[in-house]
């Protein structure tokens, strides 16, 4: 506010993203607090499923435990690229944390709609959060994106070393 838009745009362009978004959590508090059944205001978070296909059949898994759930989730298309970049152009201007975690493991997504989903999250400076079981983070996330990591889950479940390694 104190440096005019003509003078430093971008640093004008970020506050102006910051305050828009402190509006947005603002609305949503009001929301909750007056619990609405249909709010005037956009999310200040998404959730996106990726792709349903996993690498791994865990036994306590509800999409991938048991074989044909399995090789059902795996036949399943993933999100075209074209869907994901329009939903990020609309809803990542308003949000502060987009989550990818559904069916399946979403580093599996391809090149294409992985290097889509980093970009707009570039662009728009929003935070990812992820469930993932670990077996591709080192090729999808590098020390390039970590300023845009809010939060990276490893789902790693087992109560004993034998369910554990089973897992």
């Amino acid at each position: 506010r104190l440096v005019g838009a003509d003078i430093h745009p971008e640093l004008t362009r970020r506050a102006r993203r910051v305050a828009h978004r402190q509006w947005v959590r603002e609305q949503v508090q009001v929301s909750e607090r007056e619990q609405r059944v249909q709010v005037p205001h956009y999310p200040e978070s998404v959730s996106i499923e990726l792709t349903a296909l996993c690498n791994l059949r865990c036994p306590h898994c509800s999409s991938h435990g048991m074989p044909h759930l399995h090789k059902h989730h795996n036949q399943m298309p993933e999100m075209p690229v074209p869907r994901l970049y329009r939903l990020a152009q609309e809803s990542f201007p308003h949000i502060q944390v987009a989550s990818i975690v559904g069916r399946g493991e979403p580093t599996l997504a391809s090149d294409a709609l992985w290097d889509c989903l980093t970009g707009q999250l570039r662009e728009h400076d929003v935070r990812l959060s992820c469930v993932t079981n670990g077996t591709r983070v080192r090729q999808r996330i590098d020390a390039s994106l970590m300023p845009w990591i809010h939060e990276l889950t490893f789902s790693i479940d087992g109560a004993t070393a034998k369910t554990f390694e089973a897992n």
